[in-house]
């Protein structure tokens, strides 16, 4: 959060659920096992009291099925919706306590289709592992339709410092060789293989004319 700039941090303080079907999925701490109103409402109180014209969140598979990332989805857009009801007890609990607020625009994270072969079929060419060694692989299932994507940040001039906070997050990329892999892909051909962060827009109370250059674009 400090490397990126972000100026408001909230910890929910779940633990990981990690992949479907693992051994913790079972554990009532974690967050696919969490009360969705709970989390929704907390996520709500939030979007009052900041007033975002945009929220980005994961789609309805979570991106790649990760339980906790479809739990995502579903407490966001519930969230959403909380947040634009009216205040609980009435409306009179003081000012103090933001109103109803609606989002303008939602945003589903998303890794274009082509984008993701590219690099894939470099990583093999090269020699290294990639979900294309898998002989079940099809490349009509991975990724976003590129013909579904909305939106196309540039982020070259940020790409250094989205890496930055990548490598902080230790308990994925602490080990070495995987470390290794993605310094060597960075650092490289960074530029070349990461430029854009696409998205998909899932609701927009404005006129949206794809491709949009950023989510931020009509408002």
């Amino acid at each position: 959060a400090k490397i990126l700039g972000v100026t408001h941090f909230y910890d929910l303080d779940y633990r990981d659920s990690g992949m479907d079907g693992w051994e913790q999925n079972n554990d009532p701490g974690v967050f696919m096992n969490a009360d969705l109103g709970e989390v929704a409402g907390r996520i709500a109180e939030a979007i009052r009291r900041h007033r975002p014209d945009v929220v980005v969140t994961y789609n309805e598979n979570g991106g790649y099925g990760h339980p906790d990332h479809i739990m995502t989805h579903q407490a966001t857009l519930a969230a959403l919706e909380a947040a634009e009801g009216p205040k609980d007890g009435g409306g009179d609990e003081g000012d103090d306590v933001p109103g109803p607020w609606r989002v303008k625009k939602l945003y589903y994270t998303a890794w274009r289709r082509s984008d993701m072969l590219r690099l894939w079929r470099t990583l093999k060419f090269l020699g290294r592992k990639t979900p294309m060694d898998n002989p079940d692989f099809d490349e009509n299932k991975v990724g976003t339709p590129d013909d579904a994507i909305t939106t196309r940040l540039d982020i070259r001039r940020n790409l250094r410092k989205k890496c930055r906070a990548l490598y902080t997050y230790r308990s994925q990329l602490g080990v070495w060789g995987f470390k290794s892999h993605w310094w060597w892909i960075m650092g490289l051909a960074g530029r070349w293989f990461f430029p854009y962060e696409s998205f998909v827009c899932a609701r927009s109370d404005v006129e949206i004319h794809p491709p949009e250059p950023d989510p931020f674009a009509g408002l």
